[in-house]
């Protein structure tokens, strides 16, 4: 256990938040921050795994400081498809109409591992910030858009990723992103 280790064992724990440990957890472990990996060094290493300078440029910005993410969108051509796929989606979403959106969100809480799309479309809803800040360059996928509401809607999905880890219903956290989308 935690409170009485064994001589030579050691415990790795992941938190995506100190704050939502009890303290007692917390004065117990050392912590170690892992901060994302530069944009430089994940286009470096897909450059020397055979990628060509466009797509390890595309693959760095689509990572957000993920190395692990970019290889595998490199080399798995089905994690390549499904995140096209819900790129698409999200396309989808910031065009349509409320009563689309709603009626797409039970085929989205039942197909799609929401935590693991919500990642994504912050991804994308980053992309729109650099480009409303005319900082186009930055951006993987530049949609186009007035951009004015993107850091609203950021907010809102990293709270519901929060409410998430809280087991929040997952159909009514969808709903709220998708009412004021």
């Amino acid at each position: 256990t935690l409170e009485e280790p064994r001589p030579n064992v050691c415990m790795i724990l992941l938190a995506n938040h100190l704050d939502g440990l009890p303290k007692t957890i917390v004065s117990r472990c050392q912590v170690l921050k892992f901060y994302p990996v530069s944009g430089e060094k994940i286009y470096q290493a897909l450059i020397d795994l055979g990628a060509n300078r466009d797509r390890a440029l595309e693959l760095g910005r689509i990572s957000v400081g993920r190395p692990g993410a970019a290889v595998t969108l490199f080399k798995d051509d089905a994690a390549r498809e499904e995140f096209n796929k819900n790129l698409e989606l999200f396309k989808k979403m910031t065009g349509a109409g409320l009563a689309e959106r709603l009626n797409l969100s039970k085929k989205i809480t039942d197909s799609y591992d929401l935590p693991a799309l919500l990642d994504l479309w912050l991804t994308f809803l980053r992309d729109q910030m650099f480009v409303y800040y005319n900082c186009k360059e930055l951006a993987a996928f530049p949609l186009g858009g007035s951009g004015k509401n993107w850091h609203e809607h950021l907010a809102r999905i990293l709270k519901s990723k929060m409410n998430l880890e809280l087991n929040a219903n997952k159909n009514l956290i969808l709903e709220n992103i998708l009412i004021n989308l």
